[in-house]
């Protein structure tokens, strides 16, 4: 076990870069912070993980180490900068999932996702609900969060890692025919998705474009009294439908 007590440290100042997003672009690595998180990326993604880091020596046993993971003990004050979430458990440093630019040229297989979500825990979360539903790819438009950013990885429960990412452009770029959900749009209620298409999501608060005109508008039914779901949510009914008619 390395031991680590400065703060000018090449290797305590890479990770720290990893906390936001010009960190991570930079880099192939990504942050794992959580008592349940770190055990299970252990457990089911054993090839990702590259180095574990400890304020104390004892917290590394009993833990499911990858043969090729360094471990590192720091100081507690430079345990603290990093473990953002205060768990003061250990933290993995894993391996990105490599992402691929997105070609607009090929047709949906399945059900796709566009995402403009710029909060990483409202991204980590759709991520996850993508996951459960089976969306064959994500597609993270130009202001979409990182979806290795600490706060998307805790969000998402480990499905950043485990759902088909890809790059795409600027949400006010063309896109192609895609569905999105508005309140001025067809009713679900009475809606059959085809089994191939794409459904966007819009910028939180902005919302999508005036411009989309290739897009197909759901909405979702509900009260006169609520204006609109948080994106998460929507997201989950949506996808939810999709898949009860296609399971």
């Amino acid at each position: 076990m390395k031991v680590i007590s400065s703060k000018f440290n090449s290797r305590y100042r890479y990770w720290k870069d990893l906390l936001d997003a010009r960190g991570l672009k930079k880099s192939e690595d990504f942050l794992i912070i959580g008592r349940k998180l770190v055990p299970e990326f252990l457990t089911r993604h054993p090839e990702c993980i590259r180095e574990i880091l400890v304020n104390e020596p004892s917290q590394i046993e009993g833990l499911p180490l990858a043969s090729a993971a360094q471990a590192y003990l720091l100081e507690r004050t430079l345990f603290k900068q990093i473990d953002v979430f205060g768990t003061n458990f250990p933290i993995a440093i894993g391996r990105q999932s490599p992402l691929e630019k997105w070609d607009a040229k090929l047709p949906p297989v399945g059900l796709e996702v566009f995402s403009a979500l710029g909060d990483p825990s409202n991204l980590g979360a759709l991520l996850r609900c993508c996951e459960a539903f089976a969306v064959s790819k994500v597609i993270l438009l130009e202001e979409s969060a990182h979806p290795f950013h600490p706060k998307a990885v805790r969000a998402s429960a480990g499905s950043c890692y485990r759902v088909q990412l890809e790059w795409g452009p600027s949400i006010h770029q063309d896109l192609g025919a895609a569905f999105a959900l508005d309140q001025s749009g067809q009713s679900l209620a009475d809606f059959e998705w085809p089994l191939n298409g794409r459904l966007l999501f819009g910028e939180e608060g902005a919302g999508l474009p005036s411009n989309k005109k290739t897009q197909t508008l759901l909405r979702i039914p509900m009260q006169q009294s609520l204006e609109s779901l948080n994106a998460v949510s929507a997201a989950s009914i949506a996808l939810f439908h999709y898949r009860l008619q296609h399971p």
